[in-house]
């Protein structure tokens, strides 16, 4: 199955090749699918149904291809709700500043281990923030950030799934799924995180949601906080990836400048 999302190019698993029957350890036929597919990608994203046999996954490795494990997680009771932290107030984002500062904590995030350069990831994080955006305009989505004074902290988002299926009423969805847990280095482990899922949870159960998803990967410490929460492992899913490579830059991307986007809608 071929997945592509015109409005966001630069979104790896939006622009991507799902096997769906097949042989998942036949790197070579799925890259070479890939490749076909998206020609001018710089990375190679494959969806598998299930994990790679031994002989598989030495064949995505000479590929350059890593295999990775994701844990989907669901509840069936709204997480709990949890007092905000001292010193930091929650709420929705609104302004453009909001949606800025959101843009660059995820470029700071997705940039620190060196996988990607911020200067190519940065359109990426823009067509994310206008994405969710547009679907919190709707009435679709929300995503929530904890502030220290008007500096952003943390934030996720949490999105009502086919809601607009049959009409513009959230009532007609019964699914929640979060999305882009982020949480500053500086202000991990102050129950910033656990607080805004409680919220998120909360909008999304007015809103009719009976069921909550949150995908992590499986060895992601962030697990422990979801299971804490109520959340259960489902079955998990297989992916195989390789990241763009990375040009030398001297920029590291918490220095770039927060207001170059000041005044833009993201």
């Amino acid at each position: 199955m071929l997945l592509r999302t015109p409005q966001n190019p630069q979104f790896h698993w939006g622009n991507c090749i799902l096997v769906t029957e097949g042989d998942v350890d036949d790197a070579q036929r799925w890259t070479a699918e890939f490749s076909r597919a998206f020609p001018e990608a710089d990375w190679v994203a494959v969806g598998l149904p299930r994990s790679p046999g031994d002989e598989g996954r030495r064949a995505y490795a000479a590929a350059g291809l890593t295999v990775r494990r994701l844990s989907a997680m669901d509840a069936e009771t709204a997480p709990p709700r949890t007092a905000c932290p001292d010193g930091f107030q929650s709420r929705p984002l609104e302004t453009n500043s909001d949606w800025e500062q959101l843009i660059r904590m995820d470029i700071e995030e997705a940039c620190a281990d060196g996988v990607y350069a911020a200067s190519a990831y940065e359109p990426f994080a823009r067509g994310q923030a206008a994405a969710a955006r547009e679907l919190c305009s709707r009435g679709r989505a929300v995503w929530l950030g904890a502030f220290s004074g008007r500096r952003l902290c943390s934030a996720l988002g949490v999105v009502l799934l086919g809601a607009d299926r049959a009409g513009d009423s959230r009532a007609r969805s019964r699914e929640a799924r979060y999305q882009s847990v982020l949480t500053a280095p500086s202000h991990r482990r102050r129950g910033l995180a656990g607080h805004l899922i409680g919220e998120a949870g909360g909008w999304s159960a007015a809103a009719g949601a009976q069921r909550w998803t949150i995908v992590t990967e499986s060895d992601n410490p962030a697990g422990r906080l979801y299971a804490s929460m109520g959340f259960r492992h489902a079955e998990p899913s297989f992916e195989a990836y390789r990241a763009p490579r990375v040009a030398d830059e001297s920029q590291d991307p918490r220095q770039l400048d927060a207001e170059s986007g000041d005044g833009r809608a993201a």
